[in-house]
């Protein structure tokens, strides 16, 4: 028998479900949002919250199979990558989104942008 999780807002997945580590990657990276938004809090703080949402994602990517899904968490952790100037980084995980997904290019592609402008 299939164990049920069950997210914050009420959904259930089975432990197979790829759906469910994105969904808890996306919730978390709200929380974090939120946070860092209401927040004046320094610099540090900051970066760590940057460098946990990152560490998040890498383990959601561990967890995922699904090549969508992928891609959307190589978006979300290249956007904390530019967030953290790390911009090299950031421009990978664009490239791999794209890669998986080439639905996300346009996505990608913006940040990528970005980055390319503070990269050199």
């Amino acid at each position: 028998m299939a164990t049920i999780y069950e997210t914050s807002d009420g959904k259930q997945f089975n432990e197979s479900d790829n759906a469910m580590a994105s969904h808890q990657a996306r919730e978390h990276q709200e929380k974090l949002d939120r946070a860092s938004s209401s927040s004046s809090g320094t610099s540090s703080s900051n970066t760590n919250a940057g460098v946990n949402s990152i560490e998040n994602f890498t383990k959601s990517l561990d967890m995922l199979s699904n090549n969508n899904d992928r891609a959307m968490i190589y978006i979300l952790r290249a956007q904390e990558y530019y967030k953290l100037k790390q911009y090299h980084n950031a421009i990978e995980d664009c490239k791999k989104a794209i890669e998986l997904n080439p639905a996300k290019e346009e996505t990608a592609k913006e940040i990528m942008a970005q980055c390319q402008k503070f990269a050199n």
